[in-house]
Parts: structure tokens; sequence; C-alpha cells
């Protein structure tokens, strides 16, 4: 799994000695024009900057940085219509720097700042503006890259003649600006391009003898403001609470061969502060700035193991809760570390499966990582509590959907079995990568045009690869069948009994013990019995649960306990009334009782059906939330050949004059016709009112028996959601 560079390294630079005593260097972070639906981190692209900044103060330059985002009074973010604008006004922000007088300007070209699509990038205005401000002094363009974001490649000798720059430097530029700053202060005519990847051998070599990022100049007593508030406007994804948050890089590089992986561009070595070192920087950003967490961008944080083990350590010592927003390689965490993160105050830990098929590992994605390592992470997570995100990836070239079930089914038992949460995006080809130039290779794309599309409407939103098994829409039926699973499963309470095996009911004590047993995620739960407001201790229940930390949501009791139940209990959010041991004739004079604001369900077997629309109608109009029916064995048939079968004849006569959520359990795709599956795992069944419910494993109401497959279900489209065929 390692690329060949990876093992055969150029040397890499050590910090220059150049001296730039007294040279004015100020240094701009351009606003931002945002998908909607972006990727990454906006607030966090200025780390490349203030890490180049530290060594231009180290050397004696004299250093101001204006930050559209961060040098303002507030926050500065306007929603469209299409896209988004955060920061200061272009004219604004180059206002701003015309209180300092410099020699040279630096602007920072970024993932959302992308020299390669200039257009959708607020350069060009930027350098107009700051020309006209400083009409003497010389702009140089630099990507200040360290990692962890992704690389775009882009020719800049257009990029520089478009925005008549003094120079552009692509990749990790630190070792590479202070020369070219006195190169240009000097007045060198002709433009200045250099890279810093693993060709030239111009990157960062050993960290430790760099500089740490100058946060001190930004206004710092803003800073913190300004994060809280974007944190509030979702623009630090998955961190909503106003915490007093810095990003930092602990390492660079990564000398792993993924396909998809824009480490492939710069082609850079691994390197790593060493464990004192970044303790201690630690222990800095907490004492100098109170810092409440740390989200780190590195690629791969964790290939050193020693170096994290002793970090993970010293993070929880110092009660400093951080995170690896970009994950962990899974087969180098273990039990000890991960109780470390946990006890940091860490949120959760994250690994990338890529796929959950050993053979699309190995021959597509070339991880060099076994499936199995993941199942260690996610079972050590789950039996501590700790969550635990897990990253896959479906839809690559050469993949069958047979291989794609395997990954889908892999992460629904994650998920089942530890309450790992599966994140599952499409194979994205970013330009420069394997992937990429495997697409252009065949006949890959679905559409030509997608070669330039921007990536924020990837990963998650749309696939743009086609292959002999799939096309975009058939990946994205797959993958929304997935997450509606995944949806039921955790959306339905787990299920306690409330009486002994012999009969006798648990005190609220056991009740709470066994609740406490559930995975974390699965601490939901309804109680169970013929009547359970027959317990003796039922009216302290609702109470005793909130004070033990686990939910109890409400009830399920047997139809015939009913009878003379005047009035619900409070504090029940959902009682289920089961009709399953009565005979439908039976259930018709059943009174529905006064149950105030607790929603109440009816739950049914299909072999008890057909109801009358007019009893169903006179359920509803007596404020039934939800008709719950389970399909039985004996009524799923693979009929595709006709357009109905009794079952959804009858569910469709059922609710034509329903007025109440029918929720179908069990159902198998293929027992009718492809296109009306198609719309009943769309959630919309065709002119019914019922929907079909994916079957996802670990649902209180799934069948306990292990259901048949057929020859097709490898590669069907419904597979991870499907009940299957009666044995």
């Amino acid at each position: 799994g390692l690329r060949q560079t990876a093992r055969d390294m150029k040397r890499g630079l050590s910090p220059p000695s150049t001296d730039l005593s007294g040279v004015r260097v100020t240094m701009v972070e351009p606003p931002f024009i945002l998908p909607h639906n972006f990727i990454d981190y906006p607030l966090f692209m200025n780390l490349g900057l203030l890490h180049n900044a530290a060594l231009l103060e180290r050397l004696g330059a004299e250093v101001a940085v204006f930050d559209s985002v961060f040098s303002a009074e507030k926050l500065h973010f306007v929603r469209g219509s299409e896209t988004d604008w955060l920061g200061m006004s272009v004219d604004d922000l180059a206002a701003r720097t015309a209180a300092r007088k410099a020699d040279v300007l630096v602007v920072h070209a970024s993932f959302f700042a992308n020299p390669r699509y200039l257009d959708k990038t607020t350069l060009p205005q930027l350098c107009a503006a700051l020309k006209k401000i400083h009409p003497d002094v010389p702009i140089l363009l630099a990507d200040m890259f360290l990692g962890g974001l992704n690389y775009f490649p882009y020719e800049p000798d257009s990029v520089q003649q478009h925005l008549g720059l003094a120079g552009v430097l692509r990749g990790e530029t630190d070792a590479l600006l202070p020369e070219t700053i006195a190169s240009v202060v000097q007045g060198h005519d002709e433009p200045l391009m250099a890279m810093g990847d693993n060709a030239s051998g111009q990157f960062p070599r050993i960290l430790d003898d760099f500089p740490d990022p100058a946060f001190h100049l930004l206004p710092m007593d803003h800073y913190f403001q300004i994060m809280a508030e974007a944190q509030k406007q979702n623009l630090v994804p998955e961190y909503h609470d106003g915490e007093r948050i810095l990003p930092y890089m602990s390492s660079r590089g990564c000398p792993y061969a993924c396909v998809f992986c824009t480490q492939q561009i710069l082609d850079l070595a691994w390197r790593g502060y060493s464990a004192d070192r970044l303790c201690s920087a630690m222990d800095h950003l907490k004492a100098e700035f109170g810092v409440e967490r740390i989200l780190f961008l590195d690629d791969l944080m964790n290939l050193d193991g020693p170096r994290f083990k002793i970090f993970a350590k010293h993070m929880a010592d110092i009660g400093l809760p951080w995170d690896a927003v970009n994950g962990f390689r899974a087969d180098r965490l273990n039990s000890e570390v991960l109780v470390d993160m946990a006890r940091a105050g860490n949120r959760k830990v994250t690994v990338s499966a890529e796929t959950g098929d050993q053979d699309v590992l190995d021959r597509i994605v070339r991880k060099g990582m076994q499936v199995t390592d993941i199942d260690h992470v996610a079972e050590i997570t789950g039996a501590i509590d700790y969550p635990c995100q897990i990253h896959y990836v479906i839809g690559f070239p050469g993949e069958r959907r047979s291989n794609i079930n395997t990954t889908l089914l892999h992460a629904a038992r994650m998920r089942q079995d530890h309450g790992a949460v599966p994140l599952v995006q499409y194979a994205t080809p970013v330009r420069g990568t394997r992937l990429f130039r495997m697409l252009d290779s065949g006949d890959g794309w679905a559409n030509p045009e997608d070669r330039d599309r921007d990536l924020s409407d990837l990963f998650y939103a749309d696939s743009v690869i086609k292959d002999a098994e799939f096309d975009p829409e058939i990946l994205k039926l797959m993958r929304e069948t997935f997450n509606q699973s995944m949806r039921e499963l955790d959306g339905f309470p787990s299920i306690l009994s409330m009486n002994t095996s012999d009969g006798q009911w648990k005190s609220l004590e056991e009740l709470a013990a066994e609740a406490k047993a559930l995975p974390l995620f699965r601490r939901r739960f309804l109680v169970q019995a013929g009547n359970p407001f027959e317990h003796p201790e039922f009216t302290n229940l609702v109470q005793y649960m909130k004070e033990a930390d686990v939910r109890f949501l409400g009830a399920i009791m047997d139809v015939d306990s009913t009878s003379g139940l005047e009035a619900v209990p409070g504090g029940l959010r959902w009682l289920l009334l089961d009709f399953r041991n009565q005979p439908a004739q039976d259930s018709m004079d059943l009174p529905l009782i006064h149950t105030g604001k607790t929603r109440v369900s009816a739950l049914f077997s299909s072999k008890q059906l057909p109801f009358t629309g007019e009893w169903l109608s006179s359920l509803t109009n007596q404020g039934l939330h939800s008709l719950e029916i389970v399909v039985a064995e004996d009524d799923l048939r693979v009929d595709q050949g006709s357009g109905s079968n009794q079952l959804t004849d009858t569910l469709d006569s059922l609710t034509l004059n329903a007025q109440t959520r029918i929720r179908v359990h069990g159902l198998a795709p293929c027992s009718f016709p492809k296109e009306r599956a198609t719309k009943a795992l769309a959630y919309q069944s065709s002119g019914a009112g019922w929907t079909l419910v994916p079957w996802a494993e670990g649902h209180p109401l799934s069948s306990q028996k292990t259901r048949r497959r057929i020859d097709d279900c490898p590669s069907c489209l419904w597979r991870v959601g499907c009940a299957g065929l009666p044995t």
C-alpha cells in the first residue's frame, strides 16, 4: 500500500538562513466564495499562512497578517442563492492593508481560493484592489500548503500573467518563501516560480526545526468570538458549541498510495513533530490562549505509534480535548490510545475503511490495510462507549455491485454491533490522482463535463463514475436505501421486557442496569409487558430513568390488557398497542384510550389484513399516530411478472381513505415489480399511502429468523435494507 517514492524520498530542506531584517511583509488571506455543500474547513485555511509567517518573523521580517475573516470585528458571512460569502469584502480587506507599508505582499492560495478556478474565487478582484492601494509593491501568490486539505494542480504561468504577479509558489512553501521574498525586494525582474514537492526536494524535512504557527499575528481577542459565531453558522462542520477552537498540524504528508488521494500530486513524505515538541506546543496553546479544543488537520496523525501514544496520554493528562478531522489509520490504533483519547474529552474517533470488501481494498484502493482492522477499532470503541465514525467509499471503477453490498453490509454490522456511525460517500476523482487518470484512460466518466465539476458537488451529493454494473443513479439508490435502513435502525427504540423469565416484575434498578448495558446509541427504549402500567413502581419509572441517564420513551402493551384502561400515565412519549395475538375481528370494537400528549400506534401482522377502510378511518379520528404492519413469512412472494400482488393490493385498498401513517416492515422489494419497488424504497409508494420500511438488522420488529437469499441477492440494489425471502 505504500507509494514507491515513500520508500525512496528526497532529502528535503532545513529552514533557510536568509536575512530578512527590516523587510516589511504583508500577508493576506482572501475572502471565500463557498458552495452551499462545501467540504473541508474554510476557517482553518489560514494555518499554512501562519506557519510561513512565523518563519519570516524568525528571519527578521516585519510581518503583518490581514485575514478577511479574523481581522474583522465580527463574523462576515452572507448566504446566497447559489454560493455563500465568507469574510470581509475585497475592498474592505484591501483598505485594511493600507495601514501598513509593505515591501512585498503575499496572497494565500488555498482550497477556497483555488488558482485553477480563478473565476470562482476572489483572487482577481483582490489582487487588483491591492495594486491600487500599493501600486509599486510586488505581489506573490503562495499555496503555503500543509496537507490535510485537498490540493489541486494548476498552471502557474497563466495565473501569474492573469493576476500580474511577481511570482507563484506552489506546494509546501515554508522553505521557499524567504529566499523568494529576498529576491523580489532586491528587484529581481523575472517572475519567480517554485514548487515545494517531492520531485523538487524543496519541502521542509524536519518539522521540529521550523517554528510554530504565528497565531499572535491575528487579533486573538476577536478570533475566538468569531470562531464561536462561525460554529453556530455551521462553518465548522460537526462543531456547534462555540468552543475556543484552534486548528493544528502535528504532521505532514502520507506514504500510502490510496487511489483517490491528492497526496499523489505533491508526493510528499510523512514528517511529524517529535512527541516532546508536540506536547510542549499543546501546553503553550492551552496556557496562552485558553484553548478548549484542538482540531488536527493531519492526513495521517498516528503513523508513528510510539509518538502518538505519548501525545494521546499527554492530552488526557492535561485535560485538553482534541480531534483529528481527517481520521486515523485503523491498523495503528489500540485500546490504550483509544482510552486516552476518550479520557481527554475527544468527541469521536474517525477511521477510514474505504471499503468493506478486502478484494477491492487490495486490488483497487491499495490502502495496505485489513478490513478486520476496522472491526477491531469499532469493537474497542463500542465497549468503552467512545463514539466512532467509519468512512466508506462506493463506486470505484472495477467494483461490482456485490462488492458495494459487501461494503454496505459491513457498515450496517459495525453500526448494529458496536454503534459505529457509517459515513458513505462516492468515489470522487480529483485531478492529479490515479482515480482521475483511470477514468480518463477508459470510458469511466458518466458525463464528459463531469471532469471539471466542483468537488463540493460530489463526495456525499453525487457520483460521476460509471462502470459495467453501476452508474450514478444506481449508486445513489444503493446509498439512499442504505441510509434509510440505518435511520430506521437508529430511530426505533430498544425494547426491554419488564418481566423476568419466571414472569415476575423486574425492579427499576434491574431495568436501568439493562438499559445501561446497551450500546450508547441504543439507550433509548420502550418497556414491554402484557400491561406495563400494572408494574408496582411504574409511576416512578420516568423520573428514575431520567436520573439514571437513560432515555425511557414509552411502552408496548398487549391489546387485551387495555380493556378498562382509562388513561395513559404521564411522561410517555409513545405507546404501541400490540394486536398481533388477537384475531382481527376482535380488535374492531376496541375503544382507544385517552392518551393526552402520548402518541399511539397500532401493531399488526399482515395475516390480520384486510382491515376495512372505515375501521382504519375511525382509529385515525381517535388519534392513531401510525399503523405498523409486520409482514408474515408466508405473505412474502416473488412476483415481479405482474403489476401487483395480493399483499400490495390489500395495502393499497387499505390506505385509499386512510389519514394515518402506515409503515410496512419486512417486505422484500422483489415481491413486486422493479419500478414500483424503486418508488416504494424512495419512500413514496405508487398511488398509496403506505411506506416500505427498509429491513435493518437488529430492528426490534425484525424477524429473528435468517431468511434465504436468491442468486440475484448479492447484486440487488436494495440488498442491505431487504427482508429476504421466506425459508
